[in-house]
């Protein structure tokens, strides 16, 4: 199930895993409009120390809604994105959404 692969992909740090349920077309943000671009952000997060914990997946279609406790240099908090799946792969990553 992709959930648990995006759950495990995010848990272990790893851009190998994450790079693997990226769709070609990605985007995270504003800022990331392809899968490299996704996994060059996700390395420099990793490089200044950010780890992300997955609290919560929540599957709904297309759509998989996330909580993550979010820890880095600057201090630690909860983020809740929202993973826009085309098929088996991730092509959007967006900020919460209300």
């Amino acid at each position: 199930m992709i959930a648990d692969r995006v759950r495990a992909a995010l848990s272990a740090a790893d851009p190998a895993e994450l790079a693997a349920l990226l769709h070609p077309d990605a985007r995270w943000g504003e800022s990331c409009r392809n899968r490299d671009e996704v996994l060059a952000w996700y390395r420099g997060l990793l490089d200044q120390g950010v780890r992300f914990t997955v609290r919560d997946v929540r599957a709904d279609g297309d759509v998989l809604r996330l909580t993550l406790e979010v820890a880095g240099p600057d201090g630690s908090w909860t983020a809740h994105p929202v993973v826009r799946l085309d098929g088996d792969l991730v092509i959007d990553i967006r900020p919460e959404e209300p």
